[in-house]
């Protein structure tokens, strides 16, 4: 395997990783822009207003936080145009992947940036937590028919 086809894996790699973070960015936004336009929230009770804040809320800040560590990523491969031009598969590999020196300290990418993604999972999950109880309680709320997994009357 040659020096350009090694950098070009590494590319790869990390166009790869960067379009898996933007798909949870993407995510995050449409599903409560999609939701939220289609309910009146003037006919919602407390409970299910405030389930909708904190979903809505959740996906939101989750998107803002995948988005944060993707750019990350893109800085990384920005930072790394000296050294592909250099053909120096180390430099890439390090300035994409690897260590780099910051603050006296040997560090990566991913671990000066995953509280951003790790953040952006746990979002993304009471997101979902809440999107799921408001429409369970809304179909028991609509239907009449009380499935077992809300407090509806």
């Amino acid at each position: 395997m040659t020096s350009k086809d090694k950098i070009n894996l590494l590319i790869e790699i990390s166009e790869a990783d960067r379009k898996h973070v933007m798909l949870y960015v993407a995510f995050c936004f449409a599903i409560p822009a999609i939701v939220v336009s289609d309910i009146d929230p003037t006919g919602l009770s407390a409970p299910m207003g405030w389930l909708l804040i904190v979903a809505t809320v959740a996906l939101f800040v989750a998107g803002a936080s995948f988005f944060r560590y993707g750019q990350a990523i893109s800085h990384a491969r920005i930072s790394a145009i000296g050294e592909i031009m250099s053909d120096s598969v180390e430099g890439v590999r390090n300035t994409l992947f690897g260590v780099t020196e910051k603050h006296g300290r040997r560090v990566s990418i991913w671990a000066d940036n995953k509280s951003y993604f790790y953040i952006g999972q746990a979002l993304l999950w009471l997101g979902i937590g809440a999107f799921s109880a408001f429409f369970i309680w809304r179909i028991n709320l609509e239907t009449g028919v009380n499935l077992g997994l809300c407090p509806c009357p």
